[in-house]
C-alpha cells in the first residue's frame, strides 16, 4: 500500500533527520513522487532501495515558524498529499490544512520548528515552495539512498507498516 510506504518512508527520513541534527526533529515531510517501489517482504537488498528513492537527494533540516509551516501544509493538501511523518496529522478542509497537531499539541504559528526534508522538497519541487522561506540548520553529506542503508542495518526486527491516515480529508 502506498500510504503505508510514504508513511515508513518519512518516519525513516525522520530518523535520518535526528541523527544528523543531534537531537530529535519535530517532524518530517517527502514528496511522493520521489518513492519510486515498494519493497518486497522479506531481506531487503541495497539495490531496492537504490530503486525505491533512486534520486540523487540527501536529507536537510529546515527551522520554519509555525506560520510558514502551515502554508507548507496548505501546499501538500493542494498538491494532494505528500509523505509526512508520524508526528504530524492534520485534516484537509476547503483546501486548507487544518487541525494541525505535531507531537499530539496544536501548531503554534510563532513557534520555530525543525522539519526533516530532502532537498528536492526544499528547493520547491511538486509545488512546496514555502519551505524555501526556511532556514537550513543541518545537513546530511550523503545521498538519502545511502543514509536508509545505513539505517536498515541498525533494525533489529521486521518494518512494521502503519496504516494511519495522516493527512485526513474532513467533508463540508
Amino acid at each position: 500500500d502506498s500510504d503505508e510506504l510514504c508513511n515508513w518512508v518519512a518516519d525513516v527520513i525522520y530518523a535520518i533527520g535526528s541523527k544528523v541534527h543531534g537531537e530529535p526533529v519535530d517532524l518530517a515531510v517527502t514528496n511522493k513522487g520521489g518513492i519510486r517501489q515498494p519493497l518486497r517482504k522479506g531481506m531487503v537488498s541495497m539495490g531496492e532501495i537504490m530503486t525505491m528513492v533512486p534520486f540523487p537527494n540527501s536529507v536537510l533540516i529546515v527551522e520554519l515558524d509555525g506560520k510558514t509551516l502551515q502554508s507548507c501544509l496548505n501546499e501538500i493538501v493542494a498538491t494532494g498529499g505528500q509523505a509526512v511523518s508520524r508526528q504530524l496529522s492534520f485534516g484537509a478542509k476547503d483546501g486548507k490544512a487544518v487541525n494541525i497537531t505535531i507531537n499530539g499539541n496544536p501548531l503554534d504559528p510563532d513557534k520555530l520548528y525543525k522539519v526533516a526534508t530532502i532537498d528536492y522538497v526544499y528547493n520547491g519541487g511538486d509545488r512546496l515552495v514555502s519551505f524555501k522561506k526556511g532556514k537550513i540548520v543541518s545537513r546530511s553529506n550523503r545521498f538519502m539512498k545511502y543514509d536508509f542503508v545505513d539505517y536498515l542495518k541498525t533494525l533489529d526486527s521486521p518494518i512494521q507498516a502503519d496504516r494511519t491516515k495522516r493527512m485526513y480529508i474532513i467533508e463540508n
